[in-house]
């Protein structure tokens, strides 16, 4: 009995250890590779090499981004632990301040805290990452020139076969912004952005160029900042300067094949429309290839502090390249990228595929729907001051005063009920009703402010109205009335009648006085 007790008390304790072995087999499988060592190194033309070793051969290229403010490299190691534990070691040497190794779950985060901006490419040879880093130097103060920004690479350098421009489109955008839509031979094209004086100086690295696209267009018609495109071959490598004109901005990412570029206007008649989003995030540097589209939500996410649930629909790989964009509009184009919309309710956002936000959204207003014909009625009575009630009946169940005027002569009968709406049916411009009064039968279309269960009734003699609905309904009567029960406004006559007679005389002057004390010293 003793022994037989005993196995069945260690019983739970067993399963137990078996489920804790399971869970470490799971979190060991999880991560596949580890980060045993971070080290940084001066590079050609006043660069950093910071070079991540691994145990294991790298199969996927870390993600990566950069932030302007403050100026941050960030790169996610996914299905990566450390061994290196939590790391914080301060450099203050070739424009790196510090870096930070952080592990969170499966995945390893290093944080590069830079003295300015800077562009970055990567690079793997079996298990060796290396992050090519080119800081841009603050000017000399005896320089006479000023120091130009880095290039901002889009990607590695790709092979000199196989790459090349295909198409190339412009167009004007909705809020008056210029379009420029390059079509690649493949999404490895490397891509070379900077700012030449007062152009836009876009390379496409070992790419060839077919004879048609080599022209130069002048896009002026469109009424865009863009001004000319040019295209053509220099060296090795497409050249596409864009030169636009007045105060404007641009942003460039990159999906699949499709590079694009929006050249848009900065002027307070731009920035006045309301129908032109307006994007307030902090700006930040994406360099996406290939990665899972939950793995680019959650980058956003770390960077925004922001709660972004996924649905798990959500899936798919993107390739995608941004430079100095909002977070904000980063999120709205990885979102059309792939189909995707987002609700956001505070610091939550929600990220579904746009069928199944729509779909969702039906079933909760058909689910109000439901409630609200289940909700019991109320019946409350309203006293009006300045409005008759049975013109406030007219307007609450959805007419217009006007159309009263070819009615009865209203009495103060305590008798009197108003009108009562029998059919409904709907239409385009509102409710269809056909409504019966002492003057026979009108079928007017109208926007109820009652519901279908809903009704209303009047007495002239205290002139109230008496609603019978629901409270919602209640709330919205409550607010129509207090809109439309307002005293009429008036205009008032004024006048005043001066008599004078031939003694009228006025006294002009004034009398000026002083008087003083005190003694003198």
């Amino acid at each position: 009995m003793t022994a037989t007790r005993t196995n069945s008390l260690n019983l739970p304790i067993r399963q137990l250890l078996m489920a804790f072995v399971a869970w470490m087999a799971t979190a060991a499988m999880a991560a596949t590779n580890t980060l045993s060592n971070v080290s940084i190194s001066e590079g050609q033309n006043q660069s950093r090499v910071i070079k991540f070793v691994l145990k294991e051969p790298v199969k996927d290229m870390p993600v990566s981004f950069t932030t302007s403010n403050p100026h941050r490299l960030v790169l996610d190691f996914a299905q990566t632990d450390s061994s290196l534990g939590r790391v914080q070691e301060t450099l203050e040497a070739g424009g790196i301040k510090n870096y930070q190794v952080v592990q969170s779950g499966d995945r390893t985060r290093v944080v590069f805290n830079l003295a300015g901006p800077a562009s970055h490419e990567l690079r793997k040879d079996k298990n060796v990452v290396l992050a090519v880093l080119q800081i841009a130097q603050a000017p000399a103060a005896s320089a006479a020139s000023t120091t130009v920004a880095p290039p901002v690479r889009f990607a590695e350098t790709g092979k000199l076969k196989d790459h090349g421009v295909k198409d190339v489109d412009f167009r004007r955008g909705k809020n008056g912004e210029g379009r420029l839509a390059i079509t690649l031979s493949d999404p490895g094209v490397g891509i070379d952005i900077q700012q030449k004086g007062k152009s836009i100086q876009v390379d496409f690295l070992n790419t060839t160029l077919p004879g048609p696209l080599q022209r130069r267009m002048d896009v002026t018609d469109f009424a865009t900042p863009t001004q000319m495109v040019e295209l053509f071959e220099q060296g090795k490598n497409t050249r596409m300067l864009v030169t636009p004109k007045g105060r404007w901005d641009y942003s460039a990412y990159q999906t699949g094949n499709q590079f694009i570029m929006e050249v848009r206007p900065v002027d307070e008649a731009s920035l006045a429309k309301g129908d032109k989003p307006i994007y307030t995030g902090e700006k930040l540097t994406l360099n996406f290839q290939n990665v899972e589209v939950r793995s680019v939500l959650q980058v956003i996410a770390d960077f925004t502090s922001l709660n972004i649930i996924a649905s798990d629909t959500v899936a798919g790989n993107l390739t995608l390249r941004l430079k100095d964009v909002p977070w904000d509009q980063a999120l709205d184009i990885i979102l059309r990228s792939k189909g995707l919309d987002k609700r956001a309710t505070g610091n939550v956002i929600w990220v579904a595929p746009r069928d199944e936000l729509a779909s969702k959204e039906k079933a909760d207003l058909e689910a109000k729907k439901s409630i609200s014909e289940l909700e019991p009625l109320v019946t409350r009575s309203y006293l009006l001051n300045y409005i008759r009630a049975d013109e406030a009946l007219t307007i609450v169940s959805g007419g217009n005063r006007r159309s009263m005027s070819g009615q009865e002569e209203a009495t103060c009968s305590p008798s009197s009920t108003g009108i009562k709406a029998e059919e409904t049916s709907g239409s385009s411009g509102g409710d269809t009703r056909i409504v019966r009064d002492q003057t026979g039968t009108q079928k007017i279309t109208t926007n109820r402010v009652l519901s279908e269960r809903g009704g209303a009734s009047h007495d002239l003699t205290t002139n109230t109205l008496i609603v019978t609905d629901t409270l919602d309904r209640h709330t919205s009567v409550e607010s129509v009335l207090k809109s439309v029960d307002l005293p009429t406004k008036q205009i008032m006559i004024d006048a005043r009648i001066v008599l004078a007679d031939d003694n009228f005389s006025r006294e002009l002057g004034v009398r000026l006085g002083f008087q003083g004390s005190g003694k003198s010293g």
